[in-house]
């Protein structure tokens, strides 16, 4: 079996697209990721995650999780969003506690507490800022794609 490749380049994604994901433990899912600074290629990029993510059956998937250690992920909880440079600027003090799993843990799942309600801010694919808040399995699954791209796998978050 061919390992997947992880920490490539956008270019080098785009010349040979895993089918398959990256799985716990390699070391890029627990690195911070670098700023995307040009768009160009994640506008490729981006429908091949969704397809990855429908494939897996998943409702989000960050880049860490398909080898790039860059700061995007995308998301179809109540609609298809691709998020670049994310930054939760408010999280509600009120909290919720659910079960989560993890497409780079597969079939496992964990109980997870999370602020009801997060505010952010992200570039879209045409570069322009976007901000909305987020509540319930939205703003859960906006969360947790958020952790990896900071390097926090789900299995490491304190309860």
């Amino acid at each position: 079996m061919t390992p997947i490749l992880t920490n490539m380049t956008p270019q080098e994604f785009l010349a040979s697209p895993p089918e398959k994901l990256v799985l716990y433990p390699d070391p890029v899912l627990t690195a911070a990721t670098r700023e995307v600074t040009d768009l160009e290629p994640w506008k490729q990029i981006a429908p091949i995650m969704f397809d990855l993510m429908v494939k897996h059956r998943g409702c989000g998937l960050a880049a860490p999780q398909v080898g790039l250690s860059y700061s995007v992920f995308v998301l179809n909880v109540t609609k298809p969003m691709v998020v670049i440079n994310p930054v939760i600027v408010e999280a509600n003090k009120g909290v919720w506690e659910e079960t989560e799993g993890c497409l780079s843990l597969p079939g496992q799942k964990f109980k997870i507490v999370r602020p009801r309600r997060i505010k952010a801010r992200w570039i879209d694919l045409e570069g322009k800022e976007q901000c909305a808040t987020f509540e319930g399995w939205t703003g859960r699954a906006f969360s947790h794609e958020d952790d990896h791209l900071s390097g926090v796998l789900i299995n490491t978050r304190r309860i």
